[in-house]
């Protein structure tokens, strides 16, 4: 038996709107540097890298990178313009769970 089988159901693309959109995520690549500036708390912008990465910024600096599972959703509505945020929920020198949302 040749060809690719079903593995799940179909997935419903993210249409949530973007003002809708709050994802709580732990960054990755967290720039330690950085991560020893910030506090639980602060709210840090959200842009793209390159156009296609979202990253938490501190002033031009990147904290770290967000990956989830509405990441297309995060970078389409940062591309329509829409302003982001990521408010530090948990930080523990590399370990750093912010929630991110707009506004």
């Amino acid at each position: 038996m040749s060809g690719r089988g079903n593995p799940g159901p179909d997935l419903v693309p993210d249409i949530r709107p973007c003002d809708q959109l709050v994802l709580e995520v732990v960054l990755v690549d967290v720039d330690m540097a950085i991560s020893a500036r910030v506090s639980v708390a602060d709210r840090l912008p959200v842009s793209l890298v390159d156009e296609r990465y979202p990253a938490a910024f501190l002033d031009a600096d990147r904290l770290g990178s967000i990956a989830s599972g509405a990441l297309s959703r995060l970078v389409q509505c940062l591309r329509e313009g829409e302003t982001f945020g990521a408010e530090i929920l948990v930080l523990d020198a590399a370990y750093v769970k912010v929630r991110v949302s707009s506004g």
